[in-house]
């Protein structure tokens, strides 16, 4: 495949080294992509690291539990 890109005449020079570049770029590319989806690792979700999870989402200041509740002041109308 790499050396008809070479050879063809239609192509310009740009044409052909962004060709060349991508022929060997996209199946490492793709590898990197999908390489999860190969793997036979499941983790399962412990305990310990739900618990971790929960007192790390309610550290954070900006969730909260009451999303979408009216606290009762002046709204200004």
């Amino acid at each position: 495949m790499q050396k008809k890109i070479t050879l063809n005449i239609v192509l310009t020079k740009r044409q052909k080294i962004l060709n060349s570049i991508l022929i060997w770029l996209v199946p490492f590319v793709w590898y990197y992509l999908i390489k999860d989806l190969i793997t036979d690792e499941i983790e399962i979700m412990t305990k310990e690291k739900r618990n971790k999870l929960r007192t790390k989402h309610d550290r954070n200041p900006h969730s909260n539990g009451n999303v979408g509740t009216y606290s009762g002041g002046d709204m200004g109308f």
